[in-house]
């Protein structure tokens, strides 16, 4: 009963964030993940992360890697921790990975607006300020590794 598309160019935000005042509390009420699916790398992903690796360095570019949010309920938060912690090791094995202890999961559900993984305007601001953060703190470590 809902458009198949129902954001409208009034809902972008300078910087490409997309806001939504639809709210669908039901769409949190599904597994966090499906066991019979596997979080792993597929051989096409790793071969994508290979090249963005070695284009990146032979640019001189860094690159670095950190996963959304995206809502998961109390209950089963650890176990899709313990999941993205496994994907962001594989990950690591081509990209430098930012650390946060959230690890993807963010478990307040009013601070999502009509999806696991669209945030509403409030919390993607929460989250664009935790990630000038987390870089901030990458990268200052990454100048202090170097002296």
């Amino acid at each position: 009963g809902h458009p198949l598309y129902r954001y409208h160019i009034s809902n972008s935000r300078p910087g490409g964030l997309q806001v939504t005042a639809e709210r669908r509390p039901s769409a949190l009420n599904q597994s966090a993940y499906d066991e019979s699916q596997s979080l792993q790398l597929s051989d096409r992903g790793r071969a994508l992360l290979a090249r963005i690796r070695d284009e990146a360095s032979a640019r001189g570019i860094r690159v670095a890697y950190l996963l959304p949010w995206a809502y998961a309920d109390e209950d089963q938060a650890e176990e899709v921790r313990s999941r993205n912690r496994q994907l962001l090791d594989e990950i690591g094995a081509y990209l430098q990975i930012i650390q946060e202890p959230e690890l993807g999961v963010w478990t307040k559900p009013g601070d999502f607006a009509d999806s696991r993984q669209h945030l509403t305007e409030d919390a993607a601001q929460k989250r664009s300020s935790q990630l000038a953060q987390l870089l901030h703190d990458f990268l200052s470590n990454e100048v202090s590794a170097d002296d």
